[in-house]
């Protein structure tokens, strides 16, 4: 090899092991060694990557729709998410904003996909937090706000209720209402007093809907307290609808 040739290969060499491009990535653009998710986890590997673009690429793959109404750092970071619950992912990746993950079963997979990733602009401060399952030391001690009863996918989807319930939207009422439908009692409540939160007009009638109509002696109960407890005047005519038919006294005081 000549002497020129020599400095060329050398060169090149060189230029490969400082530049992103050695990689097959655009100048410019983040590198993403790895994105995946599978049984409810999220395995993000990425240099140089905002959080923005690293939720867009999640919404991408999980085929969710995104939703951002906060003011994300534009920051590009490096990102070591290995196997994380999904909810939790998209926490730390969103701090220090609020977020919320709707899920929903894969009809092809039979598992819990995806469906909306929230991001509001509310600082997560007093968020609910819910921790994971650790699987060498038992379940996570219980701590004041939480019961120790339910799991862990019903802590994150009581968690995600409780922050739809912070977000007065079309959407984010349909995620509540159709949350009125889940396996788990606990997380029907929630639902209610986050639609009860939420307070609209459309919200308060799901919550009439579900005192009036419902099959569940308990959840109907908990509506008709939601009811009680809102001050708004549609609430206050439902009301003393459902009592009157019922033959209760109608007392709703302001």
């Amino acid at each position: 090899m000549t002497p020129a040739a020599r400095s060329f290969a050398c060169v090149a060499a060189l230029c490969a092991w400082l530049s992103p491009c050695g990689v097959g990535h655009a100048q410019g653009e983040p590198a993403t060694t790895r994105l995946g998710i599978a049984g409810g986890r999220l395995t993000l590997v990425a240099e140089a990557m905002s959080p923005a673009e690293a939720l867009r690429r999640i919404a991408e793959l999980s085929r969710a729709r995104l939703s951002i109404g906060a003011s994300l750092s534009a920051e590009r970071v490096s990102w070591r998410l290995d196997r994380m619950p999904i909810d939790r992912a998209v926490a730390k990746i969103a701090h220090p904003w609020n977020t919320a993950v709707v899920l929903g079963r894969d009809g092809g997979a039979g598992e819990q996909a995806v469906r909306v990733i929230y991001v509001f602009g509310n600082a997560a401060d007093d968020a609910l937090v819910v921790e994971p399952p650790r699987a060498s030391h038992g379940e996570p001690p219980a701590r004041p706000g939480r019961r120790s009863d339910l799991t862990y996918h019903e802590q994150a989807r009581i968690a995600n209720i409780v922050r739809l319930g912070r977000i007065s939207t079309d959407d984010s009422i349909g995620e509540l209402t159709a949350a009125l439908g889940d396996d788990s009692s606990a997380v029907r409540i929630e639902a209610l007093h986050s639609l009860g939160l939420i307070g609209t007009d459309e919200a308060i009638r799901v919550v009439a809907q579900t005192a009036i109509g419902g099959d569940d002696s308990q959840l109907r109960a908990e509506a008709e307290g939601v009811l009680a407890a809102s001050r708004g005047e549609l609430a206050r005519t439902l009301l003393r609808g459902l009592r009157g038919q019922n033959g209760q006294p109608v007392d709703n005081p302001r």
